[in-house]
């Protein structure tokens, strides 16, 4: 009799058992899968698509280095020019006539007097070198033209984040690549194994860890002009509840976690009520990976539920290869004695007060 009124009040406990979240995803069909997880399962559901993190797209890797030499609108140009005359058009008594800083309009063009407006975005030095000799020679006996560029911000990229010195820095010969770039900026300023760096170019992105940028050549890629590039944290998690020592949301301590090194990062299983054959990963997957798994046809993602058995040493290594994700819920169930546990307890703590009014009325 007093089981049945203890049971019908509902003894306070984590969230649903075992059962109740199979039976779920029974009921559920489409909207949940419950997926008990072997060798296959934990192969292909668990690894994390870090394709992000792991490389650039290939229109990343296959541009060239930009050529240092060429012109941009918004560059400065100094341009130096030697008359073969005593007095010659540029006015200089001795030595060269030199114009200072000439900027590069919006349209591309420079203006340089005797030769007037003269394209100059989009070709090279010599390119724009050749085109004043020949313009200013119509007016003057065998000019001498120099040109060099300063680089404006017609050629620029941004760098932001956790880096030394954030911000607007023009390509130029010294700094044409990704890594050289950053070094120019002075640097990281957290270099954990967790630092990725993220390359946004117009509405194509990629991004990298910073370990991997620093060890593998080929993705210090050439950068172009408007590239925004961001060195930051990593900040995935995944939340464990349940019969875990630690409730909590969890950060990624490094690039990839297995299951049981999530449960280590929150102390285990509740030595308690933690049961090992009922361990659950809750989360959200795309419609082709569903039916990959057994799941019907649809559209929109849906939530799986993998189930772990971490009595049997196959579901210890099954859950070592199986990677959380950002985002997963890691949920630990009771077992089954714990509630009959709370039962006594309440039974207990109902019963010692009774017995104490009985031994009052006796007296």
């Amino acid at each position: 009799m007093l089981f049945s009124i203890l049971a019908s009040c509902g003894l306070p406990r984590p969230g649903p058992n075992a059962r109740e979240i199979l039976a779920s995803a029974q009921v559920l069909n489409a909207e949940v899968l419950a997926v008990p997880v072997n060798a296959d399962v934990a192969r292909f559901a668990g690894p994390e698509d870090l394709s992000a993190r792991t490389g650039f797209p290939n229109s990343f890797l296959a541009r060239d280095r930009i050529d240092a030499e060429l012109i941009y609108s918004g560059d400065l140009l100094n341009v130096t020019i030697w008359e073969n005359i005593d007095d010659g058009l540029f006015g200089a008594i001795e030595g060269p006539s030199v114009l200072t800083e000439v900027p590069v309009d919006d349209q591309g063009a420079v203006f340089i007097p005797y030769a007037g407006r003269v394209q100059a975005a989009g070709r090279t030095i010599e390119q724009l070198r050749l085109d004043l000799v020949e313009e200013i020679s119509a007016q003057t006996v065998d000019p001498q033209i120099m040109v060099a560029r300063i680089p404006g911000n017609g050629a620029t990229v941004t760098v932001l984040g956790s880096i030394a010195a954030q911000g607007v820095y023009p390509i130029d010969r010294s700094a044409r690549t990704l890594r050289a770039m950053l070094a120019k900026a002075g640097g990281f300023t957290d270099e954990s194994e967790l630092t990725e760096v993220l390359v946004q170019r117009g509405h194509v992105s990629g991004s990298i860890w910073l370990d991997d940028l620093l060890a593998q050549p080929q993705f210090d890629i050439a950068l172009m002009p408007g590239d925004q590039i961001t060195v930051r944290q990593d900040r995935r998690a995944f939340t464990a509840i349940g019969a875990v020592s630690g409730q909590s949301l969890v950060e990624f301590p490094k690039p990839t976690i297995n299951l049981i090194e999530a449960l280590g990062l929150v102390g285990g299983l509740d030595p308690r009520s933690g049961y090992p054959d009922s361990v659950f990963i809750l989360r959200a997957e795309t419609p082709t990976r569903l039916q990959q798994l057994g799941g019907a046809a649809y559209s929109g993602q849906r939530q799986a539920i993998y189930a772990f058995d971490l009595t049997e040493p196959s579901g210890l290594f099954f859950g070592e290869q199986f990677n959380i994700r950002d985002g997963d819920i890691l949920y630990a169930a009771e077992a089954p004695y714990t509630q009959f546990q709370k039962a006594l307890s309440a039974i207990t703590g109902v019963a010692s007060p009774v017995s104490g009014l009985n031994d009052t009325f006796s007296n």
